[in-house]
């Protein structure tokens, strides 16, 4: 004898040998130890599929920089929340001014904002209400006899805001990071220029991660409207 059980949980008692089972009605039968394995791989299944949504829930809450987590911990609120837009600011300080001559403020900025606008940030003019984002380079070592190069890259949002204690005084401040995140390194001069835009691309990233999180995307109407209002103001303001 052996114990065979209905693909509906039904149990019957059926003999190993002779005929086929009489049942008149037409349910399939399954032995006991496949129903078993079945179960086994279902429960499987659903216990790795509930491991992935909540790895995939923990990545989405924790989809911020240390330093934005640092600041919604002990702020409650992010300084990038209602944030319009940047404008674009580079400074490459050298300890002499042949040391990497070939990597220039203008190009460095070329692709900061561009790596910005590709992830949905306008780059505007620098005016009162647009937050400044600053990367400052800088760079020492390199001469005849040096093959390598000590680099100092750092990313920084600075806005205009207020004194607590008083708010008639306003000055500008750095607001991203909340903690101070430089990069920092001895390269080679061959891929220093390289290293240099990969860096900076980089931040321009982890920023835009942080500015997407304090700013949820709007909806694909108001972003055609709004770019058409202002492609049109850009156009009088050019004539």
């Amino acid at each position: 004898m052996r114990n065979l059980i209905y693909s509906d949980g039904c149990v019957e008692r059926l003999r190993l040998r002779g005929s086929l089972c009489q049942s008149s009605n037409s349910c399939v039968y399954v032995p006991r130890d496949v129903q078993r394995n079945r179960n086994e791989r279902r429960y499987r299944w659903t216990l790795h599929a509930t491991i992935i949504a909540l790895c995939l829930m923990t990545c989405f809450a924790f989809a911020v920089s240390p330093s934005e987590r640092q600041q919604l911990d002990n702020f409650k609120v992010s300084t990038l929340k209602g944030l319009t837009g940047v404008a674009v600011t580079v400074k490459i300080i050298r300890d002499d001014p042949a040391t990497l001559s070939l990597l220039k403020e203008g190009d460095l900025s070329g692709e900061v904002e561009y790596a910005l606008q590709k992830e949905g940030i306008e780059v505007r003019n620098p005016t009162p209400d647009v937050g400044l984002y600053v990367v400052l380079v800088k760079v020492a070592g390199g001469g005849p006899d040096k093959m390598e190069l000590s680099i100092d890259v750092q990313s920084s949002l600075r806005q205009m805001v207020y004194l607590m204690r008083d708010s008639t005084i306003k000055t500008e401040a750095q607001t991203w990071p909340a903690v101070g995140q430089s990069r920092f390194g001895v390269v080679s001069i061959a891929i220093a220029k390289s290293m240099i835009s990969r860096t900076v691309k980089e931040q321009a990233k982890e920023f835009a991660i942080d500015y997407k999180a304090a700013n949820p995307k709007r909806s694909t109407t108001e972003e055609t409207s709004t770019s058409s209002g202002q492609t049109a103001e850009k156009r009088i303001e050019q004539k």
